[in-house]
């Protein structure tokens, strides 16, 4: 578990991050959220990173990548290169942080399950925005079974990353208006 590299990487995209809408357009406005929350997020992890918590430093991270890459898949954001981090590898985890890394990969994976429980679509199906918010589902869907499967398997470090980056991505589309939240608002950055 490397804070230091994942943050490295976030920053260098982060610094690369242009808006692909149109100045003043209603889509350079969404678009405009990107920046704020990734920028939040980075801030937290360095917050945390800063006072010894890498486990909460490594999350935010996650987290903020997610939002990114929500934002690059949308095409309402680009950052000109690619993320190459590999949220799958296995990870070193220092022994002061194993107690910490093991009750929040559980209590984010709970988290998540609660989330992606509580979302609808709320574009009419067939409309354009459909296809975007039926996808950040399958995201979801797909991100919380690797979660799933790395926590059973012991790799911690990835599990929680997987489970923080899917729900950077699922929070991007609440605040986007692609999905209605049915139940448990309290978990999206409305």
């Amino acid at each position: 578990m490397n804070p230091d590299r994942v943050r490295a990487e976030l920053a260098e995209r982060y610094t690369a991050l242009r808006y692909i809408p149109a100045d003043k357009s209603i889509f350079f406005t969404c678009a405009g959220i990107f920046p704020e929350m990734i920028s939040g997020y980075l801030s937290d992890g360095d917050r945390f990173l800063a006072q010894g918590d890498l486990t909460n430093a490594w999350a935010s991270y996650w987290y903020a990548l997610g939002w990114m890459d929500a934002g690059l898949s949308l095409g309402l954001i680009t950052t000109g290169t690619p993320w190459s981090g590999d949220i799958l590898a296995p990870h070193l985890v220092p022994d002061t942080e194993k107690e910490r890394l093991a009750e929040k990969t559980s209590r984010y994976h709970a988290l998540l399950s609660r989330a992606l429980g509580s979302l609808s679509v709320a574009a009419e199906p067939g409309s354009c925005l459909a296809g975007p918010a039926e996808r950040i589902l399958f995201i979801g869907h797909t991100w919380y079974r690797q979660g799933t499967l790395l926590e059973k398997a012991g790799n911690l470090a990835s599990a929680l990353s997987a489970t923080s980056y899917c729900f950077g991505w699922l929070d991007a589309g609440v605040r986007l208006g692609l999905f209605r939240v049915m139940d448990h608002r309290d978990l999206f950055t409305i």
